[in-house]
């Protein structure tokens, strides 16, 4: 796949979850849900902002050049401890809506993160290194989905690790 090719497919998948986060956030009565929606939605209105700027320099000047990449994501356990703090208050609330929600959030960041795979897999230089970064995001992002999924479903994992392990009670 050309770069220029790569970067407005990758455009199309990071517009995707950025409506998917965006429209959600307005869908979800709770503060602590829109929060974290909202926040996703800015992660990846930011990503949209950096490939499209990668977009136009490659067309400009027939170069990519990769630049850092952050993350403004909170840190899992910080995230972790915050949820330890409100289990309480969800405790017996129906959450069909948001469990909706963060499925259809996941299914987004599944298909995204193997775009990222394939072209990581395709690419050499920066284009790999930048789309390489794209993925480590995503796959956090993923986990981030996954995690609050779990957590309003009780499935009794978080973050992909038993929450009770009645072997050892």
């Amino acid at each position: 796949m050309e770069i220029a090719e790569a970067i407005k497919k990758a455009i199309e998948y990071e517009t995707r979850i950025l409506d998917i986060y965006a429209r959600s956030a307005l869908e979800v009565a709770d503060e602590r849900g829109q929060k974290v929606l909202n926040m996703l939605a800015d992660e990846e209105k930011g990503h949209v902002a950096y490939l499209e700027e990668k977009l136009h320099q490659w067309q400009d000047q027939g170069i990519l050049r990769f630049d850092s990449l952050s993350s403004n994501l909170p840190a899992f356990d910080s995230k972790r401890a915050e949820s330890d703090k409100v289990a309480d208050q969800f405790s017996g609330k129906p959450l069909t809506r948001e469990r909706q929600i963060l499925e259809r959030a996941l299914q987004a960041e599944i298909e995204t993160s193997k775009f990222y795979e394939s072209l990581v897999s395709a690419l050499t230089g920066d284009g790999r290194k930048m789309f390489a970064r794209f993925l480590e995001i995503e796959n956090e992002h993923l986990q981030l989905v996954q995690a609050e999924l779990d957590f309003i479903t009780q499935s009794g994992f978080w973050f992909d690790f038993p929450e009770i392990d009645m072997e050892t009670i």
